[in-house]
């Protein structure tokens, strides 16, 4: 049975996750980017359309993410990997996107000038694997949402 609650509670203890997109010749590009999410373990980020990470998406919507709150002992080692598609959020969509990613970073407010060109994405996930250390030595748990 899946265990949102415990994703959740990691996607809250990391601001940071790293996103990993697919080159054009097939060659894997990872990229550390702050995101939001809500309920349904959708995750929301920003990006300069024109970068690496940005034209993979939309040559290519397939990604992966990986998010690990930060530890100093392996057996606390715990985080979230999902797999799904993240696509650019549409215009009409954009305002949703900003108010989530706005409540989970009230800074992004006094940039608005520096973000006003830049593009949300929302990572959308089909297949989830929660790991948990501090349950035993390679406690995980995996789940399709939906």
């Amino acid at each position: 049975m899946a265990d949102y609650p415990s994703a959740l509670s990691i996607l809250s203890e990391a601001e940071a996750m790293t996103l990993a997109t697919i080159g054009p010749g097939g060659e894997p590009r990872a990229t550390p980017v702050y995101f939001a999410y809500d309920e349904q373990l959708n995750l929301v980020f920003l990006s300069d359309e024109h970068s690496l990470h940005s034209r993979n998406l939309e040559r290519d919507a397939r990604a992966a993410v990986a998010i690990y709150p930060q530890v100093k002992d392996w057996r606390s080692l715990r985080g979230v990997q999902m797999k799904g598609d993240a696509r650019r959020v549409a215009a009409s969509e954009r305002g949703q996107a900003q108010a989530v990613y706005r409540q989970r970073f009230p800074f992004v407010a006094a940039l608005s000038e520096l973000i006003g060109d830049t593009a949300f994405y929302r990572f959308v996930p089909t297949w989830v694997r929660w790991i948990d250390n501090r349950r035993g030595f390679g406690f995980q748990e995996e789940w399709t949402p939906g």
